[in-house]
């Protein structure tokens, strides 16, 4: 969905209407010029402005060490592809007190491979955990398009005081565009959260499970915001599925509330809800045997006002659930810091 939305926004070419008026005004020898160019066909005017900043980056990138920030948002104010391809090269940002560096650049046919760091400079906010909240944006080179490219964190080395995260990035047949720039950009950085990432039982007792319990269809999906997912190859179409009718809620983990369990139609549902969700808060349901077999899972969320609901549906007999414990990873917590960081540097190798 990112890339989707990042080449609509680098098919767009036409420049501020006052950005060009500033330019012109400042380049221009006589009136006679402007005038000639000002009849000129937009094509025609946004290729002339495109060379006239290359033309004049050589003067004003000395400047731009000083005032980059205003120089870049003067760039990308023309379009976002002239931003990623004019902006200086910037290997580190600071913002909110927190600086963003990039440390390591590696290059390996078409794939492209990178280390960014955090860096608290005003206190001890991101050593316990952080995360980049699904918030950051690559703008590479306009002729080429990512067909695959992720983020994964390194972990926080208490010595430097750094948390480091491994971004990558592929498309094939773009190995021979190695050597331009690449911008990387974060707008939330989320951060005190409590991970639990080892499977860990839950208070859910199997032996209590409703068998005839309230639901609804799922053609309410289509007039909410909802996503969904499984742990495995399980087929599941959540739109004919029905789902529980949210009981009143009761303390579960954290902030996480149970808000119903059943088992309709073949399938266990396992519902939580999380009041005043930031985003980062959720839970992972498994069903382990005593042999230590996995039973798949699909998960279903949606929003209701200011709370995100999340069902979790597995296919098992009502006999067999007497089989199972009921495992789970979540996480819960955090606060959102939402900044500007971006960082821009060349697609070459760097140690």
């Amino acid at each position: 969905m990112k890339s989707a939305v990042y080449r609509q926004m680098n098919e767009q070419l036409h420049p501020n209407p006052k950005t060009v008026d500033k330019l012109i005004e400042q380049t221009r020898p006589q009136k006679s010029i402007f005038r000639k160019f000002s009849r000129l066909p937009k094509p025609a005017r946004t290729a002339i402005l495109t060379a006239l900043i290359v033309a004049l980056s050589s003067t004003t990138l000395t400047v731009a060490s000083d005032n980059s920030a205003e120089f870049r948002d003067m760039l990308y104010s023309i379009s976002p592809r002239v931003g990623a391809l004019f902006s200086p090269v910037m290997m580190s940002d600071v913002s909110q007190g927190i600086q963003m560096t990039v440390e390591a650049v590696y290059i390996n046919g078409d794939d492209a491979e990178f280390i960014i760091s955090l860096k608290d400079l005003e206190g001890d906010r991101i050593s316990k955990s952080a995360g980049l909240n699904d918030s950051y944006h690559i703008i590479r080179p306009i002729y080429f398009d990512m067909s695959s490219y992720g983020c994964a964190g390194l972990g926080y080395d208490p010595e430097t005081q750094k948390r480091r995260y491994h971004i990558f990035t592929h498309e094939p047949n773009a190995g021979k565009f190695w050597g331009d720039t690449l911008s990387f950009s974060v707008s939330e950085i989320m951060y005190g959260m409590n991970f639990v990432r080892e499977k860990v039982p839950v208070p859910i007792d199997l032996t209590q499970v409703d068998y005839n319990p309230k639901t609804v269809s799922g053609a309410f999906l289509n007039e909410k915001g909802h996503g969904s997912g499984g742990t495995g190859t399980i087929y599941f179409d959540e739109y004919s599925a029905e789902y529980l009718v949210p009981q009143t809620p009761q303390d579960f983990i954290d902030e996480i509330q149970l808000t119903g369990i059943g088992w309709k139609n073949g399938y266990l549902h396992i519902q939580n809800c999380i009041e005043n969700w930031n985003g980062n808060s959720h839970i992972g349901y498994y069903l382990v045997a005593e042999n230590g077999d996995i039973l798949e899972s699909f998960t279903v969320s949606w929003k209701e006002t200011s709370s995100e609901y999340f069902e979790t549906f597995f296919e098992v007999k009502p006999e067999e659930l007497k089989n199972y414990q009921v495992y789970a990873e979540y996480v819960t917590g955090g606060e959102i810091l939402k900044g500007n960081w971006e960082v821009k540097f060349p697609l070459k190798n760097l140690e």
